[in-house]
């Protein structure tokens, strides 16, 4: 469906209002990858913010949504983005979301972790997050 729209449409995305192009960040907050994968196969740009002024990729690693995240980094997510209420990296929000995210125990925090330094992601000056994430962090020299 997506792929029709967008034969008969193909600058849909450009034509959205700035609320309207807001929306991978909204979904991503809601943690539904598979909204936000339409989204971004509808060309809706991925780094725009949503609540806290949150990127969609600060919403998954808050979430500890791998998937998302590598769907994010696909697509260029700005990785070291600061600019939003917490002044803090989509790597922090894995760390604190992976003991104090909404729903925790569901989230796949090692794997996001992993896919946010394997994309670049500068390392944090301190271990922090669960253990499963601190091993990760470890293993690429955190003390």
């Amino acid at each position: 469906m997506v792929t029709s729209l967008l034969t008969r449409n193909p600058d849909l995305a450009e034509k959205l209002p700035p609320a309207g192009r807001r929306n991978v960040a909204h979904a991503a907050r809601n943690n539904d990858a598979i909204a936000a994968r339409l989204m971004v196969t509808a060309r809706l740009p991925v780094n725009v913010f949503s609540q806290h002024h949150a990127s969609a990729l600060h919403w998954a690693a808050f979430h500890g949504n791998a998937e998302l995240a590598q769907l994010l980094m696909k697509h260029h997510a700005a990785i070291e983005d600061t600019n939003n209420e917490y002044k803090s990296t989509p790597l922090n929000w894995a760390m604190y979301g992976s003991v104090n995210g909404w729903h925790a125990e569901q989230g796949d925090y090692h794997g996001t972790v992993s896919i946010l330094l394997k994309a670049g992601a500068k390392l944090p000056k301190q271990l922090s997050g669960t253990e499963a994430v601190k091993e990760v962090l470890r293993k690429h020299g955190v003390k």
